[in-house]
């Protein structure tokens, strides 16, 4: 206690020490009344980073004013009125300011005419200045300097006449604002050091079409740079950032920058002039002018240098940067491989799921029970009178229908919730199996393989169960090979028992003319899967689990008879009486270690009733369980069977893929990598679209250009701006035969009857699976 008093008294006199010791430094500091007018609004792109130097490097201590005229967005004559205003509302403080710090032209312009009438003697710091030579006559008044705002047009030019040695002209992009006058004479002034033929691109004079038209007719010949770019003869307005998009979307050659903003958004860059640091200088200027330091030496400055590069343009040209800049070069969207970016959030994503997973089946099930009990009561209640009855029930089926809705919708949210996320860590993790030879990282990865496919079939088992509920469930059959669908089936279930030493034996008996039937085959593979699983998970070590298949012809009908034998631990005669119900499992010290739902069972029996089959069981506690399901099954004709094989011998042709173009619509970045990863590892050229409106943008310029030609487009469903289903819609009308192919993480039958009435060819659910996703295409395109 004595301990915790002393510790808790000297740290209150520690903090008084720093308290006085900030005073005491700030107390020989005098605080000096500045005023910021800038030309442009808060917003304006540039101004930002001129604020954000000013403000890291000025006195915290001195009073700041800001003033912003906003003469981008209103008429000059405007600004200068509201600004005036403004002022006369307040002369008395606006005459007292110790210093007057002006960004850009319009605010220089202003300042100088009413400096005497508003501010009196105060000193001028100007930034931004684009007309060099007006900065350089009123920079000889002592009172007056600053910073003009100086292309690095000579040494952007320098570097792209290195990276373009064949160029013969310079395009430049450029408006009829005022700015746009003092950036040209800049550029100007040293085209005589290249032998090129400078041309400008006027958006204040043109259409966007008719820009469009020009950027995209560059060629090799051609250096494209960007000047400014604020407003088209049309009357749009463009922000800096959507220029820069609309030049990169459009433009066949990359485009140079000399300022550092919105290089980002698809410019390439240059050496450029970064605001920040123009920031700073102005206020060490200001900062000399309020101590009263002689500046009547200092006239005009400019700010340094730095190179800076779009890492988008360069791998969208396949630019080579000269080797001498390596060490200089400050590269923005600089793209880290998949496995450096998300590895932890891999991890954190697995543990989050589980946890999320797990209180959605405890909602779930306790939202059940409440339901039914609610049910219960209501009938009860409707047998003290008869005529009540009839009233009672019927609120009771409201509710329930409302309930199962409530229900549903929840569940079909759930499922694209959770299988976005999931799509992302089972590609990863695969990738990083297949790609990374360190073995403990690589346990890593099928250790989330493995947990994220267990996540997956607790999703898929909790569908599979609303959907068996609500009567819903939907079969698709198709005629296939009875060997490749036990064969699959193998491979699926052969490596856990690998894992537990299992002995697995397959054997198969089938009599002539059924090797091919007519199934659903996921819904063919789930039931016998769920049946192996069982027996694996339930066998010992060392033991032997054994698959047999027969087909049998009786009366021109075919029956399906599949025997799945264990020799596990067993059933209770008492389980065995409630093993089919929802949620049951045995509960003995043989299979408490065991996890999962207890929907396993449950949804087998049910899939295989609803195929008009069915499924008996024969099990003795510690020694074996033995299942054996009876389906009918369709055979197909001759002809059928003949168009199977052709597209086997089709899906087998992958190397059809290589150099066909596909335009890969999807707006979650992970997502679209995973793919990206997928169709480029068959030889695709892959073009991606964030958005519907984009990939349709893309597509309707793809028409319109011989050398981009999809062969199909893989469209997700949920996405901003546009959606997959109204892009879907819109590419219908420009081409009804193009190839289009869902990938969404919507598993609802609703949800792929709304794909296919859209117009798409096909619906893909995630995770994505990649020999699925090979077989489509191949059915589709090749």
């Amino acid at each position: 206690m004595k301990f915790l008093k002393l510790f808790i008294k000297n740290l209150f006199f520690l903090f008084l020490f720093c308290i006085f010791n900030i005073n005491f430094l700030y107390a020989k500091t005098k605080e000096n009344n500045i005023l910021f007018i800038s030309a442009y609004n808060y917003d304006w792109e540039t101004v930002s980073y001129q604020l954000e130097g000013f403000n890291n490097k000025i006195n915290p201590l001195d009073n700041i004013d800001y003033i912003f005229m906003d003469s981008k967005n209103i008429p000059y004559s405007d600004a200068v009125e509201t600004t005036l205003s403004l002022i006369n509302k307040s002369a008395t403080k606006y005459a007292s300011y110790d210093c007057i710090v002006v960004a850009d032209d319009n605010a220089l312009d202003f300042t100088l005419l009413h400096k005497k009438d508003c501010f009196g003697d105060a000193p001028i710091v100007f930034l931004a200045i684009n007309d060099v030579k007006k900065a350089q006559d009123v920079a000889k008044a002592a009172d007056v300097c600053g910073i003009v705002e100086k292309g690095y047009y000579k040494e952007t030019l320098d570097f792209a006449v290195e990276l373009y040695p064949f160029a013969d002209t310079l395009y430049a992009i450029t408006d009829n604002t005022i700015s746009a006058a003092g950036t040209r004479e800049q550029l100007e002034s040293v085209m005589g050091e290249h032998n090129l033929a400078l041309k400008y691109i006027n958006t204040s004079e043109l259409t966007p079409q008719e820009i469009k038209n020009i950027l995209g007719s560059l060629n090799k010949h051609s250096i494209l740079i960007y000047l400014n770019f604020r407003n088209d003869v049309l009357g749009n307005d463009y922000s800096e950032k959507k220029a820069a998009k609309f030049v990169f979307d459009n433009a066949s050659v990359p485009c140079f920058r000399t300022d550092y903003p919105n290089i980002e958004y698809g410019l390439l860059g240059g050496i450029v002039l970064k605001f920040a640091i123009m920031g700073e200088q102005a206020a060490d200027l200001a900062t000399r002018f309020c101590n009263g330091d002689d500046m009547s030496s200092v006239t005009t400055l400019i700010t340094p240098d730095t190179m800076c590069l779009n890492d988008d343009v360069i791998k969208k040209f396949n630019l080579k940067i000269p080797k001498k800049y390596s060490g200089e070069i400050e590269i923005i969207n600089q793209h880290l491989s998949f496995i450096q970016k998300y590895f932890i959030q891999i991890f954190m994503i697995s543990c989050s799921l589980v946890i999320g997973l797990l209180s959605i089946i405890i909602l779930l099930l306790l939202r059940n029970n409440k339901v039914q009990g609610k049910q219960k009561l209501a009938l009860q209640c409707a047998n003290y009178d008869l005529s009540m009855a009839y009233k009672q029930v019927k609120i009771a089926e409201a509710y329930a229908r409302n309930a199962n809705k409530i229900k549903s919708d929840f569940l079909a949210r759930m499922s694209h919730d959770m299988r976005t996320p999931l799509t992302a860590i089972m590609g990863l993790s695969n990738f990083g199996i297949k790609e990374i030879e360190n073995k403990k990282s690589n346990d890593y990865f099928k250790k989330i393989y493995a947990s994220a496919s267990y996540l997956l079939s607790l999703v898929n088992d909790i569908l599979d169960m609303q959907r068996i509920e609500s009567e819903s469930i939907q079969f698709y059959f198709d005629v296939y090979d009875l060997n490749e669908l036990i064969f699959d089936i193998e491979s699926i279930v052969k490596q856990r028992a690998n894992e537990k030493n299992i002995n697995l034996v397959f054997t198969t008996k089938l009599e002539a003319g059924t090797e091919y039937i007519i199934t659903d085959e996921k819904r063919f593979e789930q039931i016998f899967i769920n049946l192996l699983n069982n027996a694996i998970k339930y066998t010992e070590s060392g033991k032997k689990v054994t698959f047999d298949v027969s087909t049998t012809v009786q009366n021109a009908k075919c029956f399906l008879t599949v025997k799945v034998v264990d020799t596990g631990v067993g059933m209770s005669e008492e389980f065995q009486k409630k093993m089919y119900d929802s949620f049951t499992k045995e509960n003995n010290s043989l299979t408490q270690s065991e996890g999962g739902t207890g929907l396993g069972l449950s949804i087998t029996k049910k899939l295989v009733e609803a195929m008009q089959g069915s499924i008996d069981c024969s099990s003795t506690l510690g020694k074996g369980t033995t299942f054996i399901v009876k389906i009918p099954v369709t055979r197909p004709s001759a002809s059928q069977i003949a168009q199977v094989t052709k597209m086997k011998q089709r899906n087998d042709n992958l190397e059809g893929f290589v150099g066909k173009h596909i335009l890969l619509c999807e707006d979650n970045a992970i997502n679209t990598e995973i793919a990206e990863h997928l169709l480029k590892k068959k030889g695709f050229i892959v073009h991606c679209a964030e958005n519907g409106k984009i990939a349709c943008e893309m597509y309707e310029n793809s028409l319109h250009d011989s050398s981009v030609v999809y062969s199909a487009i893989l469209m997700d469903i949920r996405m901003p701006v546009m959606n997959g289903l109204e892009a879907t819609e819109k590419i219908r009308e420009m081409d009804k035969k193009i190839p289009i192919i869902a990938l969404s993480a919507n598993a609802y039958k609703e949800d792929i009857e709304k794909s296919l009435q859209a117009g798409m060819n096909a619906h893909l659910m995630k995770p994505i699976e990649s020999e699925k996703l090979y077989k489509e295409l191949a059915k589709l395109i090749i």
